[in-house]
C-alpha cells in the first residue's frame, strides 16, 4: 500500500490549518520563517557589531540561525509528532514514519525560505563565494539526519515521560547561545569544551565555514557523517520495534 497521498494530505493540513481564517493566510508561512533571522541579526548588530571569524556578522548570524533552526525544528517536530497526531495514529494504519515525514515537510519548507534569504545576503555582502559553497547544503542535510534521529529517539522517551518535551525546549532556548550560532564560541567561557560536546555547534560551524570561507574540518565532518548515519539506523530500528507501543501511548 502506498502512503504517499495520505502523507501529502497530512503535510498540507499542517501547512494550512494553523493560519486558516487569518487575513494573510498562507502568506504568513513565508513571512514567519524569516523573522528569526532578522531578529538575531539585529541582536548581533546592537550587541557585538564587529566582524567575527573572518566574515560579516550579519552573514555569520544568518547562516548560523538558518542551520540551527533546521536542526531544532527537525528535532522538535519529531519529538511531538506522535502526540500531535495521536487521533490519526489511533484511527488509521498510517505508519508513524509517514506522519514524521509530513511533520518534517514544514521544516524543510521553512529551511528553503531561510536558505534563499541567506544566499541573497551572501551575494549582497560578499564579492565572491568559494566553489565549495554548494557543498554546505549536503552537509546541512547531514545535520538534518542527525537531528531527525535525535527527534525520533526523544519521541519515544516522551511517550513514557511527557515532561521530556518541555525539558528539551528549555535546553534549546539556552543552547542557541552556546552553539556558535550568534556569537563565536571563542567568546564564551569553556567554549572549546562546549564545541566538543555539542554536535549541533560542530554542524553550524562547518556549514558556515564551508559556505563562506571554503574550509572545513575533515575529521569533524567524517565524525558527523558517521554519527548521522549510525543514529539514523538506530532510530529507524527502534521506531520499527516500538511502533505499536507508541500508538498505544500517544
Amino acid at each position: 500500500m502506498s502512503y504517499a497521498w495520505p502523507t501529502w494530505v497530512l503535510f498540507k493540513r499542517d501547512f494550512t490549518a494553523p493560519l486558516r481564517g487569518t487575513a494573510f493566510g498562507i502568506g504568513w508561512n513565508i513571512i514567519l520563517p524569516l523573522v528569526p533571522i532578522s531578529a538575531y541579526v539585529a541582536l548581533r548588530a546592537f550587541i557585538a557589531p564587529g566582524t567575527g571569524d573572518g566574515m560579516h556578522p550579519a552573514l555569520y548570524v544568518a547562516i548560523g540561525v538558518t542551520v540551527w533552526l533546521l536542526l531544532t525544528d527537525t528535532l522538535l517536530s519529531a519529538m511531538s509528532c506522535a502526540n500531535r497526531h495521536r487521533s490519526i495514529l489511533s484511527g488509521s494504519r498510517l505508519p508513524i514514519l509517514s506522519v514524521l515525514i509530513a511533520s518534517w515537510g514544514r521544516g524543510i519548507f521553512d529551511f528553503t525560505l531561510r536558505l534563499l534569504a541567506t544566499v541573497a545576503t551572501m551575494f549582497w555582502l560578499t564579492d565572491s563565494l568559494p566553489a565549495s559553497a554548494l557543498l554546505a547544503i549536503p552537509l546541512a542535510l547531514c545535520g538534518f539526519l542527525l537531528a531527525a534521529a535525535f527527534g525520533v529517539l526523544t519521541m519515544m522517551l516522551r511517550a513514557m515521560f511527557p515532561d521530556i518535551e518541555q525539558i528539551v525546549q528549555v535546553l534549546l532556548r539556552y543552547l542557541i547561545f552556546l552553539s556558535g550560532v550568534i556569537f563565536p564560541l571563542a567568546k564564551v567561557p569553556f567554549g572549546e569544551w562546549l564545541y566538543i560536546l555539542n554536535p549541533f555547534a560542530v554542524i553550524v560551524e562547518n556549514v558556515r565555514n564551508l559556505a563562506v570561507l571554503g574550509t572545513v574540518n575533515n575529521d569533524e565532518v567524517l565524525a558527523l557523517l558517521i554519527g548521522a548515519l549510525s543514529s539514523t539506523v538506530v532510530a529507524m530500528w527502534a521506531l520499527h520495534r516500538t511502533q505499536t507501543t507508541l500508538r498505544a501511548l500517544s
